[in-house]
């Protein structure tokens, strides 16, 4: 979170611990696409494959603060309907999120002419791209939040209702 440079309070640093961990280098759920995203940016930039574009849709996790944990129930019986109100209401929101990063050159250079750098205009249109495969129209708006340089950071809306940044 501090290399993405978010701030203290920022709520995306706000990660759930995972009590048994797949890995200890990841033992907190995912409350953003970025970190993964870029550093599988930088490991194919460091072999050598600058141009680069990739996705991610996956859920992310977002606690809320003051949310109770989750009962530990026993496995001897299946839960009684108020263990399981329990267990659904300390489940935190988990929405569906997609991250797309851009690097290198968006057209090769060849004979048929020069090429061209990915830059931030190729980001929003795969962005819109993806809203109009799904139905609907995306508008960005000029924004400011970390990790993006101040000025170089667009939300994005559908019908007035923030969806995203790029």
């Amino acid at each position: 979170f501090d290399r993405l440079g978010l701030t203290e309070d920022d709520s995306r640093r706000e990660a759930l611990r995972l009590a048994n961990p797949l890995s200890s280098e990841a033992p907190l759920m995912t409350t953003t696409l970025l970190p993964a995203l870029l550093e599988t940016t930088a490991r194919n930039r460091g072999r050598g494959h600058d141009d680069v574009a990739l996705f991610e849709a996956a859920t992310v996790t977002l606690p809320t603060a003051g949310s109770k944990p989750a009962p530990i129930l026993g496995v001897d019986s299946p839960p009684t309907d108020d263990e399981w109100a329990a267990l659904q209401a300390a489940l935190p929101a988990q929405p569906l999120h997609l991250g797309v990063v851009l690097s290198g050159d968006r057209e090769t250079s060849g004979w048929w002419g020069k090429g061209r750098a990915a830059s931030w205009a190729d980001v929003i249109e795969t962005i819109r791209r993806v809203g109009r495969a799904v139905g609907v129209e995306i508008e960005a708006r000029r924004a400011a939040l970390e990790p993006w340089h101040p000025g170089r950071c667009a939300a994005l809306y559908v019908n007035d209702a923030l969806i995203g940044h790029a």
